[in-house]
């Protein structure tokens, strides 16, 4: 309830669309890049995936997102995936899974190790990340990780509060409760993947143990 309030409030400071705070000719970027998208398919999700910047928090891999975007491609037949990302191997990795058909973005992402300090990027990368945060803003659904440009995109499009999936948690899910059906083949996968891991951690430490009584 108090992050609903906090990000209703922020809602009301940037604006619909980001009409208060945001520039108009970046809005109209956004809105250039994301209409043949729309014009293209009714289901669209949003995929935030920090790659290279991200110092903080411990990266999320594309493979995590791999489960939720396959049941909503299973449960749309028109299903488009945006993918926003400052690192391009990243992005190498969704298309080589879903194909150039099903992958849309505005940026391919960057080749450099260090993108905050890169002379090359300045003036640029700024401008892009807002763009993507708007063209998040207006998918159907987001995956995301812990992100002040996912987080953006949520104010600028408060129905996402209720749309959104966050794999940074390590919870299994448990504190997002209200999951739709589709994303069921994720929390399947996710639950195999738990209990085989929980499988192979009892058997190292039982053979740790019989090692010890040795």
């Amino acid at each position: 309830a108090a992050l609903q309030r906090h990000r209703a409030a922020a809602h009301e400071f940037v604006g619909d669309g980001g009409a208060a705070l945001v520039r108009p000719h970046i809005r109209a970027a956004a809105d250039a890049a994301f209409a043949p998208w729309r014009a293209r398919s009714s289901h669209i999700v949003g995929a935030h995936v920090r790659g290279t910047d991200k110092v903080v928090s411990k990266k999320v891999p594309p493979e995590a997102y791999f489960p939720f975007i396959d049941g909503w491609l299973a449960a749309h037949a028109d299903g488009l995936v945006v993918v926003a990302t400052d690192e391009a191997a990243y992005l190498k990795r969704f298309t080589k899974r879903y194909g150039a058909d099903r992958i849309v973005y505005a940026q391919g992402g960057y080749e450099t190790d260090d993108p905050i300090h890169d002379a090359s990027l300045l003036g640029r990368s700024g401008e892009e990340a807002i763009i993507d945060a708007l063209l998040l803003s207006q998918c159907d659904f987001l995956l995301k990780a812990r992100s002040a440009l996912a987080e953006f995109a949520i104010w600028v499009n408060l129905r996402l509060h209720w749309a959104h999936v966050d794999l940074q948690w390590e919870d299994r899910f448990a504190s997002q409760p209200d999951l739709p059906a589709w994303a069921a083949t994720a929390l399947r996968d996710d639950a195999t993947i738990t209990a085989r891991h929980r499988r192979r951690h009892r058997a190292a430490r039982l053979v740790l143990q019989f090692q010890r009584l040795r």
